[in-house]
């Protein structure tokens, strides 16, 4: 393996709650040519939505890429950022 990269993606959501959709994705690829080996998230809730209450259901290869799911658990409508990162590298065959 050689070109080592972290590559993220920043987004804001917003999600509602249940029974609403309650659900969002956040995703990042790797450079044509490299493959992901590794990912991660972070996010920040807004203290503003006291009602919202974000879990990560999920955070898992996709393609080639990193994609995360949140989903909202709590009783009003969640705000919040987040980062997603891909590890990408180039593989050698």
């Amino acid at each position: 393996m050689s070109g080592y990269q972290v590559v993220e993606v920043a987004d804001e959501y917003m999600i509602l709650a249940a029974p609403s959709v309650n659900v969002g994705y956040a995703e990042v690829a790797c450079p044509a040519g490299k493959s992901v080996v590794s990912g991660g998230y972070v996010f920040d809730a807004d203290p503003l939505y006291p009602l919202g209450e974000i879990v990560v259901d999920a955070s898992y290869p996709s393609g080639n890429g990193w994609k995360v799911q949140f989903r909202n658990y709590g009783k009003g409508a969640a705000h919040f950022t987040t980062k997603v990162y891909a590890v990408c590298v180039y593989v050698d065959p």
